[in-house]
């Protein structure tokens, strides 16, 4: 385990709103991890109809002597993108993993995430998609088919925060977007192995986008940004080849022209 004098490296950011029955077992991998986070920020976006807040009560009382654990209960809801964006400002560590409520992560992500941390990488994704373990360039992921998921993904809080972090009106892609984002300008580490278990219901969170009448709004203001943010001059024919890649749309096929 890291001294707690040691400056903060990865801080485990949980957003939960009326999953009272993954919720537990979500807790219980972040409180037994093989190395512990260095600071845990738990957020109940306004959950009413299920016992999620004395959940995350319960866990705090229990374990607020081995984790470095904050909690915030609140009573409206703003959604996931919102209060994640909230979860970083006040997060103190160099590095985040942003999980929800209903996935659950393998005891030794964050053991498996220091490989990455020790070269100082700007992202240490996991997941079995990758073909070997170790440093990527972002124009790697152009042409191929692995991605970075957000679920068990490891950032910099500081490239985040440079991107724009969560846009609200990329909704269920703004992991996806950020993600790959600051993989292309700046490369990323890669873990060939699942370390999150997702949560397969058709309505949880990373679902529902694909087949919402909202799909193109939001995969046009994707293209937006890519188009008018000073983040992406020096990435931006590749971010939109990237977009075209994984969301196979006419209509974006269209706005993704490669001679723009």
């Amino acid at each position: 385990c890291r001294s707690r004098k040691m400056d903060k490296l990865l801080t485990i950011t949980l957003i939960n709103k009326d999953d009272a029955d993954l919720l537990p077992f979500q807790l219980d991998a972040i409180a037994n991890q093989s190395i512990l986070p260095d600071e845990v920020i738990i957020i109940d976006d306004g959950t009413e109809r299920d016992e999620s807040k004395d959940i995350i009560q319960k866990f705090y009382d229990e374990n607020k002597e081995k984790l470095n654990v904050k909690i915030f209960l609140f009573d409206d809801n703003k959604g996931y993108n919102y209060r994640a964006n909230y979860a970083i400002d006040i997060s103190s560590s160099k590095y985040l993993l942003q999980v929800a409520a209903n996935d659950r992560l393998a005891l030794d992500i964050v053991e498996n995430c220091y490989r990455g941390f020790e070269l100082d990488a700007a992202i240490v994704a996991t997941d079995v998609s990758f073909p070997r373990e170790g440093v990527y360039k972002g124009d790697s992921l152009i042409d191929s088919s692995f991605y970075i998921p957000g679920a068990s993904s490891c950032i910099k809080k500081k490239y985040l925060q440079e991107v724009g972090g969560h846009v609200l009106d990329f909704q269920w892609h703004s992991d996806w977007f950020f993600m790959h984002s600051v993989a292309m300008k700046y490369d990323f580490y890669a873990i060939n192995k699942n370390l999150c278990y997702k949560d397969p219901s058709p309505d949880g969170y990373a679902n529902v986008g694909v087949e919402s009448p909202k799909q193109l709004e939001v995969l046009k203001a994707m293209v937006e940004k890519v188009e008018n943010d000073i983040f992406f001059e020096d990435i931006r024919l590749k971010m939109k080849k990237m977009i075209k890649r994984c969301h196979r749309s006419e209509e974006i096929f269209s706005l993704c022209l490669l001679d723009t």
